[in-house]
């Protein structure tokens, strides 16, 4: 699939239509889509077409998703979905809903994520929308796996691609695959994860799908990395780094200077190393990442400890320790895990992967 273009304004086309087709430019070039959606949106304002100004709301959320920007995905997925329950717009509302989750799930509040993941998937089902099934499970498996539980993230992505599958919806079956991937790896099962790679991102690469391509790579070098390989780790963090740019995907990009980074330090390249994961970190940073911040201090303490900087390293694991309290402090760790308890029956009602 080539990178999706901008179709020029039209006078015949309907709104919803010239919207439609910027579905594909929202996950190929988000910077473009986003200044068409916001004429878009102003259109069906001035034309008093509220079904068309929250499907407009709801890409330009996907935009700043894809941007790392989970402040404004939070506001336009609320607006969209105020305006979708208006108009009984049940479809969208589920977009919404999961949009909400996703947000949640970036600021730190994976209980709020689970809750708002939970409340698309019974709309989902309910409207017999396999897809927008699938994308609900798959982003619940990503809070499971936040909570360590991976097991379950296994299970939900599992589904989640026998669901996706035969409806056909590339971009959510390879999620599905990239989680099963991760859940593999987390559970100590790296023959098994290693031995999806090649099919998904065989898949990625045939449809041109940057940020899977990206979260692929991402997850390939991570596997190499864990069996101690590491100039195959660093030619999948280049290549996770390319996809992840083209897409202009703040958080794998964030992700894949870390993994640079990482393999650096572990090749000794030190300087090389601190360039990297300082990028990470201010990207982070940026983004308002706090869990990519987390991450990228923790490889700088490690970093500074191989160069026996002890006094720098110690900053940089308090800084780490604050960051880590604050995203889950105030019990939202444990309201999260009780909140997925209280899930677990639920998804159980789902046919078994």
């Amino acid at each position: 699939m080539a990178v999706a273009k901008i179709p020029p304004p039209s006078v015949t086309l309907s709104l919803e239509t010239q919207i439609r087709a910027l579905e594909l430019v929202v996950l190929s070039d988000p910077d473009a889509a986003r200044v068409r959606l916001l004429q878009l949106r102003h259109a069906a304002q001035q034309e008093g077409d509220p079904a068309s100004e929250a499907y407009a709301l709801c890409l330009l959320g996907g935009c700043a998703y894809f941007q790392g920007e989970n402040r404004v995905l939070a506001q336009y997925a609320r607006e969209a979905l105020t305006l979708a329950q208006r108009a009984g717009l049940r479809s969208l509302e589920c977009r919404c809903w999961n949009a909400l989750g996703l947000a949640a799930f970036r600021l730190g509040r994976p209980d709020t994520a689970l809750e708002h993941y939970a409340a698309s998937a019974r709309l989902a089902r309910d409207l017999e929308e396999p897809v927008s099934l699938a994308r609900a499970l798959v982003n619940m498996a990503a809070v499971y796996g936040d909570l360590d539980d991976h097991a379950q993230a296994l299970h939900l992505c599992r589904l989640s691609t026998d669901i996706t599958g035969p409806a056909g919806a590339v971009h959510y079956l390879l999620e599905g695959r990239r989680g099963m991937i991760d859940a593999l790896r987390h559970l100590g099962r790296a023959a098994e994860a290693v031995a999806l790679m090649p099919e998904s991102l065989g898949l990625a690469e045939e449809y041109d799908l940057k940020r899977p391509i990206a979260n692929l790579r991402l997850l390939e070098g991570l596997l190499h990395l864990d069996a101690g390989e590491v100039e195959p780790a660093r030619e999948s963090a280049k290549a996770g780094l390319r996809a992840a740019q083209a897409a202009q995907d703040n958080e794998s990009t964030a992700q894949l200077r870390g993994l640079l980074g990482e393999v650096q330090l572990h090749a000794g390249e030190f300087t090389d190393a601190y360039r990297e994961l300082s990028r990470s970190e201010r990207l982070a940073q940026t983004i308002r990442h706090p869990g990519l911040e987390a991450a990228a201090k923790c490889r700088l303490a490690r970093l500074f400890e191989a160069q026996d900087e002890l006094d720098l390293a110690r900053t940089y694991r308090e800084a780490k320790s604050a960051l880590l309290g604050a995203l889950h402090g105030q019990g939202v760790k444990a309201r999260a895990l009780a909140v997925a308890g209280q899930l677990r029956a639920e998804l159980a009602e789902l046919p078994p992967a």
